[in-house]
């Protein structure tokens, strides 16, 4: 009796990629395909919105367009992204940090009470919030960690928590006399060019953000933490450790966003940042934290970012050399405010076949 020959061993990965390339890589080769393909993307919807509040705004104003006047006025929410690029490894982690505003507001404080107050150099006060900011995330993220509690729940604590601690230094009142080399960061540009210092601040965290994720296998076992904590855990994985570590470079980045504020507004008080958190875990819903590892898929990020920032025009700075009715949601409040919720809310949706990386 004769036998059939060994069949090769295929895996379920070579078998889906097999039936793929059969059933939907033909039709995308043709030129409709491909078109609807991209029309059909979560970045095309982001893309022509954004058109639309750049259209609007130059009706509104024929300086709108104008170079200097968009690289001037990115400085009004660099603060929101800088608080959205470790919001954004925190959420793909499985977690979430609610106080990031309030640890904005709290580092400025302190900040602002240990130069007016006590004296301290600027600077070496502004290192000291810091250290202020990135022990806050840590506490957040010991809690969490090791007493078991979800971050939902640390973090809204702490929201409350750190922004008592800010009422409790300095009350109702503000502090505004800070040092002239300190305040106005917004009209620091790099020599030469007419580049405001905060969107390179941006721009340089931002790269190392995204190489952490995307380059190193500290950025693969975020993923594998979102993906299934207890699994990567006994895998040997120390999850616990990139949590905390997490935790306090969300911190960091609410210090330093928390700084740029203060000299940007000039002023200090303990309701600093408001709301800031809502914005920047806006920003990372749409940055797609359960999106496609490949580095390419930045280039959708800078959309979905660029289209929360200029579809809220309307904080733009009150010393701004330029006068004109800012927002495209001004006129109808309601659509203003409920927005960006609305946005993160069809965010969660959005991505549409991009997967974690395995």
């Amino acid at each position: 009796m004769t036998q059939d020959p060994p069949r090769e061993a295929v895996s379920p990965d070579q078998d889906f990629a097999s039936s793929t390339s059969q059933s939907d890589l033909p039709e995308r080769r043709t030129l409709a395909g491909m078109l609807g393909f991209w029309v059909l993307r979560w970045e095309a919807l982001l893309v022509a919105l954004l058109i639309g509040v750049m259209i609007y705004n130059s009706l509104l104003s024929p300086y709108f367009l104008d170079t200097n006047n968009l690289l001037d006025n990115t400085s009004t929410f660099m603060e929101i992204g800088i608080i959205a690029l470790p919001m954004t490894l925190i959420i793909i982690s499985g977690n979430i940090d609610l106080s990031v505003a309030s640890n904005a507001a709290l580092c400025s404080v302190v900040l602002a009470k240990l130069n007016y107050s006590a004296g301290i150099n600027i600077w070496l006060a502004c290192l000291i919030a810091l250290g202020v900011g990135t022990a806050a995330g840590l506490f957040n993220g010991i809690v969490t960690t090791k007493v078991r509690i979800p971050s939902l729940i640390v973090t809204l604590g702490t929201y409350a928590l750190f922004r008592g601690m800010a009422n409790g230094l300095l009350g109702s009142s503000e502090i505004s006399a800070l040092p002239l080399n300190f305040t106005g960061i917004e009209y620091w540009y790099v020599p030469g060019t007419h580049i405001p210092i905060p969107l390179v601040i941006f721009a340089g965290l931002a790269v190392v953000v995204g190489f952490i994720l995307y380059g190193t296998v500290l950025g693969r076992y975020v993923f594998a933490i979102g993906n299934n904590a207890e699994a990567t855990r006994f895998s040997g994985v120390a999850v616990d450790r990139i949590v905390i570590l997490l935790f306090a470079l969300s911190g960091l980045f609410a210090a330093l966003a928390g700084i740029i504020l203060t000299s940007r507004l000039g002023t200090s008080t303990q309701g600093l940042a408001s709301n800031y958190e809502l914005d920047a875990i806006t920003a990372a819903v749409l940055a797609g934290p359960a999106s496609s590892a490949a580095p390419g898929a930045s280039l959708g990020r800078c959309w979905r970012f660029s289209s929360l920032a200029f579809s809220r025009w309307d904080s733009i700075s009150p010393t701004s050399r330029l006068t004109f009715r800012p927002s495209l949601l001004e006129p109808y409040s309601f659509f203003r405010f409920s927005f960006p919720g609305s946005r993160a809310a069809f965010a969660s949706r959005s991505p549409g076949g991009e997967e974690v990386p395995q």
